[in-house]
């Protein structure tokens, strides 16, 4: 926001609060696809394949659950 709202403070903000509403919506929108079904196979596989490569026991799954990833040996 330019003109009024950059005297001294942002005079703006403090009486409508946009930042935050624009923070909020950002966030909103990556949660929204960091839990969506395709990007938590596609972490799990990533991430299948990273720890296969440190001579770990045969790993039998990987999932993304709940904002975790659980491996299965």
């Amino acid at each position: 926001m330019n003109g009024i709202c950059k005297i001294g403070k942002d005079i703006c903000n403090h009486f409508t609060g946009y930042k935050g509403k624009i923070k909020n919506a950002i966030a909103d929108s990556v949660k929204t696809q960091l839990s969506s079904t395709q990007v938590k196979d596609k972490m799990a596989s990533v991430t299948k394949q990273g720890l296969s490569s440190l001579n770990l026991p045969p790993i039998k799954s990987v999932k993304m659950e709940g904002g975790f990833v659980k491996v299965t040996y």
